[in-house]
């Protein structure tokens, strides 16, 4: 077993969740306060995962990484956890902007471009760590 392999799958697993959300991009199908209250249950749980991975990540990962004997590992661990406090900021800063299904519902077109930035970034993110990061990650 890789030591990655618990991190991969919550990704799939954040993936899968996104993936869900963004089915429902769409004002009309937003503007629906149920479908909106289905929307926002899925995005704590998606908040939850990722506050989970990251937790791992800080606790297990880049400790690990830091005091690897490949210098190469060493920094780019450093880079990926500096970065990551952005990208946990930003997503906590948009989720807290949509607390309820009634906010998703009365804004749908905020809504959906602020997901769509946010998911993005997300995706960028989980590819450039299981192209970069967790390859070396593995053989530390």
């Amino acid at each position: 077993m890789a030591r990655t392999d618990a991190l991969r799958q919550q990704h799939n697993e954040m993936l899968a969740i996104a993936t869900r959300i963004a089915s429902l991009l769409k004002p009309d199908e937003l503007s629906v306060e149920q479908t909106a209250n289905a929307v926002r249950s899925d995005l704590s749980a998606l908040a939850g995962k990722l506050m989970i991975h990251l937790v791992v990540e800080d606790k297990n990962l880049y400790p690990a990484l830091s005091t690897s004997p490949d210098i190469t590992a060493q920094g780019m661990a450093k880079k990926f956890q500096e970065e990551m406090g952005g990208l946990a900021q930003a997503f906590k800063d948009y989720t807290s902007s949509f607390p309820t299904g009634k906010a998703i519902s009365s804004d749908p077109n905020s809504f959906i471009t602020r997901t769509n930035a946010v998911f993005t970034a997300l995706k960028q993110r989980i590819e450039r760590e299981e192209r970069d990061l967790y390859p070396l990650a593995d053989k530390a």
